[in-house]
């Protein structure tokens, strides 16, 4: 079965206040254009002129969000939004920006869904790229034990372990057969997460200005600032993070992902060995 690369059916936009910047941001998308053969492929950043796309290569940073940029403009806190993108196989879409940072929402990717179902989706004529893994690529952390590796799998799996010394956290565990399929139900409500200790040296490092109890779960000593949505939330927000990072390369992946302890940077070194894999010209990887 042919697998088409795939736009949104029609333009829509949201505003709201990024995470860190604290800042009020509009954010509009725009169908790409069979026609238009001037328009850049895959999913691009527009920002004050200035096209950035959302590829591994463009990576400026990932410390607490992801950061794009080309030269000196950028935008950040992309994750969330290009997660929902990949789950509804969108591969080409504009994205025009109106400030620094994407609007957290409600902390999860709930309203890229709403959006997204509102936009709909459009096939185009070509052919969407799929990568196979089938060799195993691992990437570890000595220092802390944190690893993460892709094995062969026919579709896109995770099987993904946070910890915590806190004992009501102890191990969360959350496997998922096919991330696509459960993308809407299990892993896109699952909010962004800050430990109170870790919220109150953002606060000092000037980042954090647009958290609230409405966008992100605070976990204290002795428990959350809410009820949870799911027993394992926090490792289904990790879930959803590296889905948003796997989209940076660019192709549809088919692989089993495994994570223990991760976060951005391990994911991303994690996705650049699979892309260097790919660009050695070994035919799979």
């Amino acid at each position: 079965m042919q697998n088409l690369r795939k736009t949104i059916a029609k333009g829509v936009e949201y505003e709201g206040i990024g995470l860190h910047t604290g800042t009020l941001t509009k954010v509009r998308l725009i169908p790409v254009s069979e026609v238009d053969k001037n328009s850049p492929t895959g999913i691009v950043f527009l920002r004050d002129g200035v096209a950035i796309p959302a590829h591994l290569t463009f990576v400026k940073s990932s410390q607490r969000c992801v950061v794009l940029s080309n030269g000196d403009v950028s935008v950040s806190t992309v994750e969330h939004l290009l997660a929902a993108l990949y789950s509804f196989g969108i591969s080409d879409v504009h994205i025009f920006v109106e400030g620094q940072e994407i609007p957290i929402g409600s902390g999860d990717a709930t309203h890229w869904v709403r959006l997204l179902m509102e936009a709909g989706t459009r096939e185009l004529e070509q052919e969407r790229k799929v990568i196979t893994v089938h060799k195993p690529i691992e990437v570890r952390d000595e220092r802390t034990g944190a690893y993460a590796r892709a094995v062969a799998d026919k579709k896109l799996s995770v099987h993904y372990t946070f910890e915590h010394e806190r004992p009501f956290i102890g191990v969360q565990s959350f496997l998922c057969d096919d991330l696509r399929a459960h993308f809407i139900s299990d892993i896109a409500p699952a909010r962004t997460f800050g430990f109170i200790e870790e919220v109150e040296e953002l606060f000092k490092r000037g980042l954090g200005k647009g958290g609230s109890l409405e966008n992100c779960l605070i976990v204290f000593s002795d428990g959350y600032s809410a009820p949870l949505r799911f027993e394992d939330e926090l490792v289904r927000h990790k879930v959803l993070d590296l889905i948003g990072d796997l989209a940076l390369l660019g192709v549809d992946l088919n692989a089993h992902v495994e994570v223990y302890k991760g976060g951005h940077e391990l994911h991303l070194q994690l996705i650049h060995h699979i892309w260097e894999r790919l660009m050695s010209g070994e035919g799979e990887i």
